[in-house]
């Protein structure tokens, strides 16, 4: 896995936009295993994927990349940051589960991806009781518009 190269903020610098799920990250292929604690087998693995879509003179383009930048220290913002320090970064909480589906169980969480400033990707991961094992859970860009993680 590759690591970008740290950036460091001034406190009066503003994220552009790909920075506000980004900030100082990890990119690379990225898997999400579901494991038994008890025993330590690993039940099942599913690879994320942020599909991003362009349009552009009636063209519709999606495709699918095989690599996703992580946050390591991040502003709050999509991702949940409990303890900012200098510069209002922190260390992101990546798996923040919440109820997505309205099913009463917080076993969904969300990854982000902007490209630019009008859409943002995401790919929401949960745990499936009827099946036992991790799925992926497509949402189209832009479909958590106005969620915030920020505590």
């Amino acid at each position: 896995m590759d690591v970008e190269s740290p950036k460091t903020f001034a406190l009066c610098e503003v994220y552009t936009c790909p920075e506000r799920t980004r900030g100082n990250y990890y990119s690379g292929p990225t898997r999400v295993s579901l494991v038994n604690t008890v025993s330590g087998e690993m039940i099942n693995t599913v690879g994320v994927t942020i599909r991003p879509v362009t349009e552009s003179g009636g063209k519709r383009e999606e495709r699918e990349e095989d690599s996703l930048d992580i946050p390591y220290l991040i502003r709050r913002d999509r991702y949940r940051v409990d303890a900012p320090g200098r510069g209002g970064e922190g260390k992101p909480t990546i798996i923040n589960l919440s109820d997505y589906n309205g099913d009463g169980r917080a076993l969904e969480f969300a990854l982000f991806d902007a490209e630019s400033c009008s859409d943002v990707a995401v790919q929401l991961i949960g745990y499936s009781v009827a099946k036992a094992v991790t799925e992926l859970r497509p949402l189209g860009s832009g479909c958590l518009a106005g969620f915030s993680a920020a505590v």
